[in-house]
């Protein structure tokens, strides 16, 4: 095999190499989930507050609203740990 087709560029690098690759991969996964979780908890407050039932908008039902602010935070606490994983990885 010719060394330019080795992987890391030296004989026994490939391995760590790899895990780099992996690792940036996973961490940029991790970031566009969270971009979809914002736009999804965003785009059901815009939905909650344009549907009525029972006379009301949806977001002015209590249960609507505790639901919603767990997704935020959910989203919120996603968003620190891609951030945090980041700056470790940094």
């Amino acid at each position: 095999m010719p060394a330019e087709n080795i992987i890391g560029g030296k004989e026994g690098q490939g391995f760590k190499t790899a895990m780099k690759v992996l690792d940036r991969g996973r961490l940029h996964i991790s970031a566009v989930c969270v971009g979809v979780a914002e736009r999804l908890v965003d785009e059901s407050l815009r939905y909650t507050m344009e549907r009525k039932q029972f006379g009301a908008a949806l977001s002015e039902h209590q249960l609507i609203q505790a639901m919603l602010a767990d997704s935020k935070t959910e989203a919120y606490a996603g968003k620190t740990m891609v951030m945090d994983a980041a700056r470790r990885k940094g």
